[in-house]
Formats: C-alpha cells, sequence, structure tokens
C-alpha cells in the first residue's frame, strides 16, 4: 500500500511513512526493507537520507543475501549508472560464491547489460541453470523463490548471444524464455527484434 502511495515528492514521504509503520509491524521483513532502501536512496530533496539508505541495505542484506545482492546490482547499473562498479560487484560476488546460482546470474546480467566480458557472462549465464535457486525467506506476497528465474536466465543468454551477433542462438535463449515465461515481456521483445 505504501509503495502505491508513491507518485511525487508529497506521495513519497506519506508513501515512506505507511511503510515505516509496516517496519514496525514486522522488522525482519526483506521487502520493506528493500522498499525504504530506495525510498531513502533518492536525492535529499526528496527526502532521501543516504545513512538510512545504507542501514536498509545492510538489514536486507542479513535478511536475504540473494534478494540484496541483486537490489545491489541494480542500484548500481541503474540508479547510480556505475558500470565499472558494477562489474567490481560481480566480480566479487562470484569470487565468494562460485557455486552460487545468484552469483552466476549477477555476473552474466552485468555481463548483458554493461556488454563487457561477453563471453564469460554467457558461460555464468549457462551454469546458473545447472544450480539449485535459493528458498525464499520472506512470507510477503512480493517475494518469489528468487528474483530471477530461468526464463530470466535465458532472457540474458539471448542477450548476450544477440550482442556477440550469434543470432541463432539468441532467438533460440529467446524462444526458450518465453516458452518458460508467456509474461516474459523483456524476452519477448528480444525476439521481435531479432526478426525485424
Amino acid at each position: 500500500f505504501g509503495m502505491s502511495q508513491i507518485t511525487g515528492v508529497t506521495s513519497l514521504k506519506k508513501g515512506r511513512k505507511i511503510i515505516e509503520q509496516a517496519l514496525a509491524l514486522d522488522p525482519k521483513d526483506p521487502d520493506t526493507h528493500e522498499f525504504l532502501a530506495m525510498i531513502y536512496g533518492a536525492p535529499w530533496m526528496l527526502g532521501g537520507d543516504k545513512d538510512k539508505a545504507a542501514e536498509h541495505r545492510r538489514a536486507l542484506q542479513e535478511l536475504d543475501p540473494p534478494r540484496s545482492a541483486l537490489s545491489e546490482a541494480n542500484r548500481l547499473l541503474w540508479i547510480d549508472k556505475d558500470f565499472p562498479a558494477a562489474i567490481s560487484f560481480s566480480e566479487a560476488l562470484l569470487k565468494k560464491k562460485p557455486e552460487s546460482a545468484v552469483s552466476h546470474f549477477i555476473y552474466g546480467y552485468v555481463a548483458a547489460t554493461t556488454k563487457t566480458n561477453l563471453e564469460r557472462g554467457l558461460a555464468s549465464l549457462k551454469q546458473a541453470l545447472a544450480l539449485p535457486l535459493p528458498v525464499p525467506t520472506s512470507n510477503s506476497p512480493y517475494s518469489q523463490a528468487f528474483i530471477a528465474n530461468p526464463s530470466n536466465f535465458w532472457e540474458k543468454i539471448g542477450e548476450i548471444e544477440a550482442s556477440l551477433g550469434h543470432q541463432d542462438a539468441a532467438r533460440a535463449a529467446f524462444t526458450t524464455a518465453v516458452e518458460l515465461d508467456p509474461g516474459n515481456y523483456w524476452a519477448a521483445k528480444g525476439l521481435e527484434k531479432l526478426k525485424s
């Protein structure tokens, strides 16, 4: 409800207040910490607070490390737009947890997005498909087993294959992604782009 209230600067404060109330009811809910990390990550003139954002990112890390890792990659890629930091983050994560589907997915996701280390990113995504996904830590209706699923893995494989100029392999990967999840918008768009 709090997130649904955020449509502008005034509503940002209202939404944050509602989400803070939700946190008081369940201080161990990773979703609430992730939402607050995003909200407090806004510029200070919009009510952002870097220290509070970092506090909620730390709480998310303790409660749900896989989700925290993906949230951090997203922050570096899409909010900070710091590609070198995102690459370093994904490399460190993979080095720390080389047998983790999450580490391999994030490495491939960052490679696909930044268009760097494509061959290694492709290998990581294929390896992620063979590894078990983490178990959810939240009872929230928003949580999933892991925010990324095999359809997302194949979508990123398709992106990398397309970047490498492997049109047939990209088409096959995007097709697999859509077959696994017909609602995967980005895989469908990738497939459509290859047809045009």
